[in-house]
Formats: structure tokens, C-alpha cells, sequence
């Protein structure tokens, strides 16, 4: 599991809807904020579930592949 948590005046911020048990051990590696983040943006899953629910989606006729010589 990996979460994106944030440094205040010395306190690590965990985001709100993150609830670990007393006693879970963690590993923290700083991250350069000024890089581009790796993976989906935080809550992203989220914000998107469901988003097409209910839409019609139709897959198109695909027609037939170039035929290429063997070789």
C-alpha cells in the first residue's frame, strides 16, 4: 500500500479518509514534490467510479487487418 501523507511544521498529515490501527508500522520516503508524480493522482478512482454508469457504449465495426507478405 503506498499513501501520499504531507509534513507540517514536523507532523507527517495523513489524508482523511486514511485510518491505519494503532501499532501499524510504516516506511517513509520523501518524495521531490518539484518531480512529476508516478501513478494515478490521489483519490482519482474516486472521483471517476461510475462516471459512465448508465451509457450506451458500442464498439464499432472493425474491419479486417492489412494482409502482409510473410517473411
Amino acid at each position: 500500500m503506498s499513501i501520499m501523507a504531507t509534513v507540517e511544521n514536523d507532523t507527517i498529515r495523513l489524508p482523511a479518509d486514511v485510518h491505519l490501527p494503532d501499532g501499524t508500522r510504516v516506511r517513509l520516503e520523501p518524495v521531490d514534490a518539484r518531480q512529476p508524480s508516478r501513478g494515478w493522482p490521489a483519490g482519482y478512482f474516486a472521483r471517476t467510479a461510475g462516471m459512465l454508469a448508465g451509457e450506451r457504449m458500442e464498439r464499432p465495426e472493425q474491419g479486417t487487418a492489412e494482409q502482409r507478405e510473410e517473411w
